[in-house]
């Protein structure tokens, strides 16, 4: 019974052990085909903000999933919606999925002057994505 017991318990911790967690990649790039799109709605509320997304990817870079990490709800959930179809340049080797992380930095024209966004750490994509202040016609006839 001890045995059994014993025995039951170091297959517990082996398995604990063997559990390897995702590995940290580098992302090398952006493809000409993925884009964020600044969020319409998000454009009428003249809403910026910086979104951090950690993001993991099989070797030849198709995402499988996107968690955020900080930013505005309605930003956020654009970037994660937006991610599924992308596939990240990466020059990670093995069969072992990788994380990265994506910071996309959202601003309209007449807030920010245009500045560079700070070079990030290897494995980190840095994205601005600037659009035009969207104006609603606030114009209201009465009949």
């Amino acid at each position: 019974m001890k045995r059994a017991l014993f025995i039951m318990l170091a297959i517990a911790c082996l398995a604990s052990l063997c559990h390897a967690e995702t590995r940290w990649c580098s992302i090398t790039g952006q493809t000409a085909t993925d884009k964020l799109v600044y969020p319409p709605i998000a454009r009428a509320a003249r809403m910026t903000g910086t979104v951090v997304t950690r993001i993991t990817f099989l070797p030849n870079g198709k995402v499988t999933s996107a968690e955020t990490i900080f930013g505005k709800v309605l930003l956020a959930d654009s970037v994660k919606s937006q991610f599924k179809d992308w596939t990240i340049p990466t020059d990670s080797q093995g069969n072992e999925e990788c994380m990265g992380l994506i910071i996309a930095d959202f601003s309209l024209d007449d807030q920010n002057p245009d500045k560079p966004p700070a070079a990030p750490a290897i494995g980190i994509l840095r994205i601005s994505i600037k659009a035009e202040t969207f104006v609603l016609d606030t114009n209201v006839s009465k009949t």
